[in-house]
């Protein structure tokens, strides 16, 4: 080991600026700017194609939708009312500098219409959301090495990351179950859900492409029934898996059980609980889909309140089976189908003829990245504004001569509670109220502090 330091390594393109980016350092902030420019490549138009309309009726019984149009998020740039300004995008050091956010202006258009009749649409900016370092919104997105050090960033910035309120913070990535596959457990906090309820149960975590999640589970009872939970609004309910199966598709029982027995028709026990299954349901008064639909409206109404007051008892059931069953399929035949499979599978584990899985193997993990935390987030608040745009709504229209026009509706646009706000104090605090419902597994520590010491911890 030698005494001294020497120079012996070093080369004359030292000081020199790579014109090209580090492929190995880059790597590192690539998943979370790829799922941040998903959410503007494709991610917000799949929120705004399945986010359900807000609908209610005025007390002079005119019927009102509301939904979302369009949305954009703009990037970073110094407010209009700066007329001389000789660079009009802002850049992160600057924000770093200032203790301020780095964010784009959020942009959106609300599409309205009163008892089927479109009206003009309104459009509003609903505050400057943070954007994040590198991606397509970013003023950094492109640049060189050379161009980077010129605005004040390292040669090797990877980005990834967000600057809020002069701090520099991150979405972690979380261990999520995967998604869209049926896993046979068994856990003994099951047995508490119900009378009759085992320990054997087939889970699986749904989620549509705008990253919407719910976990069904489909529940084995030692009496050799099914049941099926979904939640409604954080409240766990659980329905008879053939009351599922004919709200989902027309077919008889005969086609039912046939479906149901294909390749297992040798085995009498699971046979005979699928005929006693559907002969409950016939003890229900309960014999066609219409029934079914009909029966399952009035059963959960109280529970779907949110739905407007006209809706008949069917329409109830098939937004709760859009909704709330199998989401990520948008077929009834596709999730009758994958029903079938599950009851076949968990019936076949409660016999002990397969080998129970773990949601602890890395088969059955995925990770949630920082950008569909961003999307689900914006799609809390989409809901949250659109109602907010409904009860300022209600309050201009509230006596029975009132008439919703263009200016109430632009002031009740107005009115409603601005984004920018929510996401500084999610970034601030790393916390979310709505966790539960956005299909997380916790609601703190979401977000950390990038700190410059030592990046590769995270």
């Amino acid at each position: 080991m030698k005494d001294l330091p020497v120079l012996t390594n070093l080369k004359p393109q030292f000081r020199e600026i790579p014109k090209k980016q580090n492929k190995v350092l880059a790597n590192l902030g690539a998943p979370h700017i790829e799922s941040f420019d998903y959410v503007l490549r494709e991610g917000l138009a799949d929120v705004i194609r399945q986010l359900d309309p807000v609908e209610f009726e005025l007390p002079n019984k005119d019927r009102v939708r509301l939904r979302i149009g369009d949305c954009s998020i703009a990037r970073p740039v110094v407010p209009l009312s700066q007329l001389n300004v000789r660079e009009k995008r802002v850049f992160p050091s600057e924000c770093r500098q200032k203790n301020e956010t780095y964010a784009g202006m959020c942009t959106i258009t609300v599409d309205w219409e009163v008892n089927g009749q479109p009206r003009p649409a309104i459009t509003r900016d609903i505050g400057a959301l943070p954007v994040m370092l590198r991606s397509k919104a970013c003023n950094l997105g492109g640049m060189s090495p050379a161009e980077l050090v010129e605005r004040g960033e390292h040669e090797d910035e990877w980005g990834g990351h967000f600057v809020v309120r002069g701090m520099e913070k991150l979405i972690r990535m979380l261990i999520m179950t995967r998604r869209n596959y049926p896993i046979v457990l068994s856990r003994n906090s099951w047995r508490d859900r119900g009378k009759e309820f085992s320990s054997t149960g087939i889970m699986i975590r749904c989620v549509r492409t705008d990253q919407t999640s719910t976990n069904n589970v489909l529940h084995y009872l030692v009496n050799g029934t099914a049941k099926l939970m979904f939640s409604i609004r954080r409240s766990l309910t659980f329905i008879p898996i053939m009351m599922l199966l004919k709200a989902l598709s027309d077919y008889t029982d005969n086609e039912i059980y046939k479906r149901l027995i294909v390749g297992y028709e040798e085995d009498q026990y699971y046979k005979h609980c699928i005929q006693n299954m559907l002969r409950e349901l016939h003890e229900e008064g309960i014999h066609n889909q219409v029934e079914c639909k009909d029966y399952m409206g009035k059963v959960f109404r109280s529970k779907l309140y949110y739905l407007p007051a006209w809706y008949t008892d069917a329409q109830r059931t098939e937004h709760l089976l859009k909704t709330c069953v199998l989401i990520h399929m948008e077929s009834d035949l596709d999730k009758f189908n994958l029903l079938v499979f599950m009851m076949q599978k968990l019936f076949t584990a409660a016999q002990g003829r397969c080998k129970l899985e773990s949601v602890d193997s890395t088969m059955m993990q995925e990770l949630l990245l920082g950008g569909h935390l961003y999307q689900k987030l914006l799609r809390e608040h989409f809901l949250t504004f659109l109602n907010g745009m409904k009860y300022n709504m209600l309050k201009l229209c509230s006596d029975a001569d009132a008439h919703l026009g263009q200016n109430e509706a632009v002031m009740a646009c107005k009115n409603a509670s601005n984004f920018d706000r929510a996401f500084s104090n999610f970034f601030a605090t790393g916390n979310l109220q709505k966790a539960s419902e956005m299909g997380l597994m916790q609601d703190s520590g979401l977000v950390i502090i990038a700190e410059n010491i030592n990046r590769m911890r995270y």
